[in-house]
């Protein structure tokens, strides 16, 4: 086992019927970028604060490795905590902030000389220790909240959201740092985000949260490619999936999915939902403008109407409606449909997801 973590049945209960999480059953593996994502009241911070020993589980237990961590103190367990909040002291220089950790523990000056320096080679901020953190941008400011972490040798780094008070363009750079000072100091990050973005381009795993409970779990492109249910099909994507409401019809022995304007040929093993309504998902790069597919395959096609394009750097969001459902496509190139125009559009069958209309559970 090493020093995985192992989750049993972990619970935390606030009130009757009131869960901040629930049975959670699972293993993060030492040394990996683990993530978890979802919306507000989901439990990420929750269970956040369990594995720090912030919080005590109802029932249930954590593992690290062989040791049964789930009733020890915060200072037991090897941990460190970067928040959302910087939390760091304005009063003291970058130097000092980092070495905070070290002298409450009353370590040698020499020591902490050491540690600090070593720490901020790694972040490089060895430019900024002498000075105050109002000198500082945003982005530094969150380097020396990760140095204060760093500097105390923990073996498991929690981190609640950190990025989520700086601006767009400093994330994006932000999770490039934070993979790479990953793969420096090879230590498990256990990282809490609503944001599915930095859970896709952080991740090794990812743990998807929804009313306390695990809705999916696994790597980013089984995420993405093979989602379980409607939430984390809905969750991931920009845009967002397209979700189409349908009924599956037997047409002289093909399978057919009505969208209501048309039909699209599914596979011949949902025959057994015969006259009954599903859902279907196609991604929005999963769609084609019938002038970008020369031949396209039999029941593959709807017609649709054109209503807007909306341009984001090299890509174009296409806005369509079939009469029965909105459908956003994105593509690469720039089309010339006005509005009001209609359109063949192509479905990439293959990569359709389905979906139980009553459950929002996968079917295939």
């Amino acid at each position: 086992m090493g020093r995985d973590i192992v989750v049993e049945g972990l619970t935390k209960s606030f009130s009757k019927g009131v869960y901040g999480v629930k049975n959670l059953n699972f293993k993060i593996k030492e040394g990996e970028f683990f993530v978890v994502v979802g919306p507000s009241g989901s439990g990420k911070t929750t269970f956040l604060r369990l594995i720090a020993g912030l919080e005590r589980p109802t029932s249930g237990k954590i593992l690290f490795g062989d040791e049964d961590i789930t009733h020890k103190n915060p200072r037991e367990r090897k941990v460190a905590i970067v928040f959302q909040e910087y939390a760091i002291y304005p009063h003291l220089s970058v130097y000092e902030n980092i070495a905070f950790p070290l002298r409450i523990r009353k370590y040698s000056k020499d020591y902490i000389d050491r540690k600090v320096r070593e720490v901020a080679k790694i972040l490089e901020i060895e430019n900024l220790l002498f000075r105050k953190p109002d000198t500082l941008s945003g982005g530094q400011r969150q380097r020396v909240a990760l140095g204060r972490a760093i500097v105390k040798d923990a073996e498991i780094f929690l981190f609640d959201e950190p990025l989520s008070n700086l601006d767009a363009k400093l994330r994006i750079s932000m999770r490039i740092e934070l993979k790479e000072l990953h793969k420096r100091i090879k230590k498990t990050f256990i990282y809490v985000t609503h944001d599915q973005s930095e859970a896709m381009s952080m991740a090794d795993t990812i743990c998807v949260l929804k009313d306390g409970e695990v809705v999916q779990f696994g790597r980013p492109d089984e995420i993405y490619n093979r989602p379980k249910n409607l939430f984390t099909a809905k969750f991931f994507g920009v845009p967002q999936m397209n979700i189409l409401k349908g009924k599956v019809k037997n047409r002289d022995g093909e399978i057919y999915f009505d969208e209501g304007s048309g039909s699209l040929l599914i596979d011949g093993k949902f025959k057994k939902y015969e006259n009954e309504e599903i859902l279907l998902g196609i991604r929005p790069e999963h769609i084609y403008d019938r002038l970008y597919t020369s031949r396209p395959e039999k029941g593959t096609t709807l017609i649709a109407t054109f209503e807007m394009m909306e341009i984001l750097g090299k890509d174009f969001y296409l806005y369509l409606n079939t009469g029965y459902h909105n459908i956003v496509v994105r593509t690469t190139y720039k089309s010339e449909i006005k509005p009001g125009q209609d359109i063949m559009i192509v479905f990439d069958m293959k990569k359709a997801h389905f979906f139980n209309i009553k459950t929002g559970e996968r079917i295939d």
